[in-house]
């Protein structure tokens, strides 16, 4: 019995198969990729207001405490 040869794209289907599992797995690298650095630059920017953001706290607390210490040495002052 003859064999029949494939014709078209019956021909290259495999190599389409795998051309097309190749590109799928370079796509999902890429957003992969993306969302690793998106998620760090995201960290990095949470971090930073943080980091501002206790700053600004620790000056407010420390002018707290300056005009805590006057205001005592005011009263003591204030009731010799």
């Amino acid at each position: 019995m003859p064999v029949k040869k494939e014709t078209g794209y019956k021909k290259y289907l495999g190599h389409i198969k795998d051309a097309v599992y190749i590109i799928g797995l370079i796509i999902a690298l890429v957003g992969w990729i993306s969302t690793k650095s998106k998620s760090g630059a995201i960290l990095e920017t949470t971090v930073k207001y943080n980091t501002e953001t206790l700053n600004k706290v620790e000056k407010f607390m420390e002018t707290q405490a300056t005009l805590n210490g006057q205001f005592i040495q005011y009263m003591i002052m204030d009731s010799k």
